[in-house]
């Protein structure tokens, strides 16, 4: 289902597009909508990933051996790899580097898809729109270098829902890997299409 920002399409696919936020985000009206959006602005999966890894951390300072039991894992998704895993030593290592922002580019991802699907259910104004996509741009301008840096966070953030390492061939890390790469080989490529510090502000 493809749709462009600013093209509400049809009935039907209104629809078909208030069915999927309702299964897979429970939201049903406005002020749903304006929730959502708003805590993956602010909070998001950063949040579930930021206490995981402090529990790993204080396991680890304590001398386990073992990562956190699944009684306190919380959230959208479980995290099915063990402490020792490539991508849970990734993860940590990340989250060490730049804490809860280590995923940014996955929430400030899913929050362009929603927001857009929101408006494209009647939803959200097309100046609420507008205003979440701005904010996103504010705190990716604000909280990484470049397109490289907001992407890796985003395939991290990725991996971290999922709970499939991309260096797993076949894994669903290693397809999304795989469709970003060839995005980014691509000449010119969207990113260099777009310049990173592009004005959007009149």
């Amino acid at each position: 289902m493809l749709h462009l920002a600013g093209n509400p399409g049809t009935k039907l696919r209104r629809i078909a597009v208030r069915r999927m936020l309702k299964n897979y985000w429970e939201i049903t009206d406005h002020d749903t909508a304006v929730e959502e959006m708003s805590e993956l602005l602010t909070m998001g999966m950063r949040m579930q990933f930021h206490v995981m890894m402090e529990i790993q951390e204080q396991r680890a300072v304590l001398g386990a051996d073992s990562g956190p039991d699944r009684s306190q894992r919380g959230g959208e998704k479980d995290l099915p790899v063990p402490e020792e895993s490539g991508l849970q030593a990734r993860l940590l290592s990340a989250w060490r580097r730049q804490g809860p922002n280590a995923l940014l580019g996955w929430d400030l991802g899913r929050l362009a898809c929603n927001a857009q699907y929101c408006y494209l259910a009647g939803y959200l104004s097309r100046e609420e729109l507008d205003a979440l996509g701005m904010a996103a741009y504010d705190i990716a301008q604000e909280n990484c270098s470049g397109w490289e840096e907001l992407m890796e966070s985003y395939m991290l953030g990725f991996q971290f829902w999922c709970g499939e390492d991309e260096d797993i061939p076949g894994s669903k890390g290693a397809e999304r890997r795989a469709a970003y790469e060839k995005l980014r080989a691509e000449q010119p490529s969207i990113f260099q299409m777009i310049p990173w510090s592009l004005p959007v502000r009149a």
